[in-house]
């Protein structure tokens, strides 16, 4: 038709492609989200620097009892390139182990990693020829990533100083290890802040008001031609029955209405003032069943013949024709195919899709006699018998198996993939802040070792224990709000960014930044006061012995 303003285009798609291309809609086939690859991807990404940064620390750390060490290796003829070697060495050699303890935990966790992501994954290390050498590849990155600072540092240390038990330059509040450690933070608040907003986003969904009842109502395919052929005495006998409150038939569920056509105020307008209008067709007890609300007019009778050429419109469709609410009942609008079409009820507006896209307009037409879907609300009491009742009644007319479904699961259905995805998050999370734990852990061993007999001379001088723990961790803390302040405007954009692919969504609110930065700064005080408050029981006798 030369005169429709949507002309058919035909292209070739390579079906290996397919998969990653959620942008058609209506296609056939699960889909994968090209998003959700990148993001977890970066994820995994950072946990893995996360991990490289705590061995760093842990290593430096270390490198007070191997001070001596290095030393005497130097002081007998080792050269620093010798020296960086071993080093390096023995961190990938810990970094094989590594491979080998992920290797059975990956196995192990798989079953429970296919429930998050909704698929069933095989991990065969020999079935994909790449996966082995890649590994390995990762594992001589990750080792000589992780390992170059510790190697370079303690290479570096003099020999006269080490073999006297002197450190120089190990006191810089600004080193290296420093900006490391706030980076840990930063990242962090970041997936704190990220888990926090997905989680809120997910509550949002899951209590805003749809428009529609989704609460005790069964849903199945009228696939038989002897089902549609008999829906009247089919809905008789179920409302016989005290738990069966309310049937209805309809083209589409209200989760999902896929069917649209084009509509215009009149037959003359342009083209351009067009718009794309949902439909479905439905029977008398639609509203009824699904709670949906009548604004103005009324809604289908079956005693009016006359309906069947009616339809019932939303209120998204009246503010697309320019109407006010009340001139819309008894007024036309032109339907592309159709001609003009009456207006006799308006219905308030309710999420047909997700909450990723805004409500549409829509009308809706009495049902003809092929229908796609029937839905039934029950009493919450005896559930099981009523569904016993249900399906023995279908069967009678029916040569398919009785599947049902219940509204809510079918609402689900749209946010499965979110759910996996804060579900995910969470756990990398809890994971970061683990390994972050781990190495401020660390750093605060090293630096109350270093301030050993600093903290030994305050303790005779008459310092209390509380002021030996502010002395040795308001140092951490201040990394912590300068991880706080790098990770407020990285959050800001990326939550921002994800929450642009709801059309109803929340809004990034103050105290979820702050509450991040409490959990980090209360885990990070936790952790260093640990060691703080070990180092202040220490006798001072033990501590100044060697002076």
């Amino acid at each position: 038709n030369e005169d429709y303003p949507f002309q058919d285009t035909y292209f070739v798609q390579p079906i290996e492609e397919m998969y990653l291309d959620n942008k058609i809609n209506f296609d056939f086939g699960n889909k994968g989200n090209p998003q959700y690859l990148i993001l977890f991807s970066a994820i995994a990404f950072i946990v893995l620097v996360l991990a490289c940064v705590y061995y760093m620390n842990l290593a430096i750390t270390r490198s007070i009892k191997r001070a001596k060490e290095v030393g005497l290796r130097k002081a007998i003829g080792a050269q620093r390139s010798q020296l960086i070697i071993q080093f390096l060495g023995e961190s990938v050699m810990i970094a094989i182990v590594g491979l080998m303890i992920a290797v059975v935990l990956s196995a192990w966790l798989l079953p429970y990693f296919s429930y998050l992501m909704g698929s069933e994954l095989s991990f065969d290390l020999l079935d994909n020829g790449l996966l082995l050498p890649v590994l390995f590849g990762l594992v001589l990155v990750i080792g000589l990533f992780s390992g170059s600072y510790p190697a370079l540092f303690m290479s570096s240390l003099k020999p006269i100083n080490t073999l006297k038990g002197k450190m120089t330059g190990q006191n810089s509040k600004f080193g290296l290890q420093s900006v490391l450690v706030v980076l840990q933070h930063a990242t962090s608040i970041v997936l704190i802040i990220g888990s926090l907003v997905i989680y809120l986003q997910f509550d949002y969904i899951q209590t805003k008001e749809l428009g529609y009842s989704k609460d005790y109502i069964i849903t199945f395919r009228t696939r038989s031609g002897e089902v549609r052929k008999n829906i009247d005495p089919i809905k008789s006998e179920l409302l016989s029955l005290a738990n069966i409150k309310s049937f209805t038939v309809s083209n589409d569920l209200p989760t999902n209405i896929g069917n649209s056509t084009l509509a215009r105020l009149r037959e003359t307008d342009s083209d351009e003032s067009s718009f794309a209008i949902y439909r479905t067709s439905t029977d008398v007890d639609f509203l009824q069943t699904f709670d949906l609300k009548l604004v103005t007019g009324r809604y289908f009778s079956s005693d009016i013949e006359t309906d069947k050429d009616k339809v019932v419109i939303n209120e998204s469709t009246v503010k697309a024709l320019g109407w006010s609410i009340e001139e819309a009942v008894g007024n036309e609008f032109y339907r592309e195919g159709q001609g003009y079409l009456e207006v006799i009820g308006v219905i308030k507006d309710f999420h047909m899709f997700s909450l990723h896209l805004p409500i549409a307009p829509l009308m809706l037409t009495y049902k003809n006699n092929y229908v796609n879907y029937a839905a039934v609300k029950i009493s919450p009491d005896n559930i099981q018998n009523t569904l016993g009742y249900i399906e023995e009644v279908v069967q009678k007319y029916s040569e398919y198996p009785f599947e049902f479904q219940f509204m809510d699961e079918e609402f689900d259905k749209h946010y499965k993939k979110d759910v996996r995805t804060g579900k995910m998050f969470g756990t990398f999370t809890i994971l970061s802040i683990l390994i972050s734990s781990f190495g401020l852990f660390g750093l605060a061993a090293y630096t109350t070792e270093q301030r050993t007999k600093e903290i030994g001379i305050r303790k005779v001088l008459g310092a209390s224990m509380k002021s030996i723990v502010i002395i040795t961790t308001k140092n951490f803390l201040a990394m912590v709000i300068i991880g706080f302040l790098l990770a407020i405007p990285v959050a800001w954009f990326f939550m921002n960014l994800w929450l642009e692919d709801y059309a109803y969504r929340i809004s990034l609110e103050w105290w979820m930044f702050v509450l991040a930065g409490f959990i980090t700064a209360l885990v990070a005080t936790v952790t260093v006061s640990s060691q703080s408050i070990k180092a202040s029981l220490v006798n001072p006798v033990e501590s100044l012995r060697s002076e």
